[in-house]
């Protein structure tokens, strides 16, 4: 899904005008207007706060895909986007994960690796992939039918990590706060 259509959908989903939106964002109505018809990509300092005034999980979603070139973003999948659907297609991934890295544990323990040790370690991170994206897709869709915004979910998440000593606090930009 495009950054345009993401932040379409969102806006209308959320009975938003694109000249209501503006009124939120430091942009105008014709730039979201552009942005929505591919004409235009969002400005790399406009995505968090774009994103967090919607919150909006599949813009979420479009805004890193397209920030990354899709390295490490899942997409949004063209499949049944139910919760139900979407939380079984999870755990069949995460099991399918779970059983590629343990066949690629000797791997995983050796110094030196051959072309087999290589191949069963991308297998295992091929299915990790796939569990993220079902994983991904499951949260947004969850977010969504539940009202749960997902900018607080992952802040509760990282403030987490940080407590656990995972990772360092981040400071977020004055425009988002």
């Amino acid at each position: 899904m495009s950054v345009g259509t993401a932040l379409r959908d969102a806006r209308r989903e959320q009975g938003l005008s694109a000249e209501a939106l503006a009124e939120r964002v430091p942009y105008s109505r014709e730039m979201i207007q552009k942005v929505e018809r591919g004409e235009r990509k969002v400005a790399k300092d406009m995505r968090e706060t774009l994103g967090r005034a919607l919150d909006d999980p599949n813009l979420y979603l479009a805004l890193a895909h397209e920030a990354t070139g899709g390295v490490m973003t899942p997409p949004v999948l063209s499949v049944e986007q139910h919760r139900m659907v979407l939380k079984d297609l999870f755990l069949v991934e995460l099991a399918e994960a779970k059983d590629a890295l343990h066949k690629a544990t000797r791997a995983l323990i050796k110094t030196r690796t051959t072309d087999a040790d290589r191949e069963a370690v991308k297998a295992a991170l091929i299915e990790v992939a796939e569990a993220v994206t079902a994983g991904e897709n499951l949260l947004a869709t969850m977010a969504r039918t539940y009202k749960i915004s997902l900018a607080d979910l992952w802040d509760e998440h990282q403030e987490r990590l940080v407590e656990a000593g995972y990772l360092e606090k981040r400071k977020r930009p004055a425009s988002c706060l």
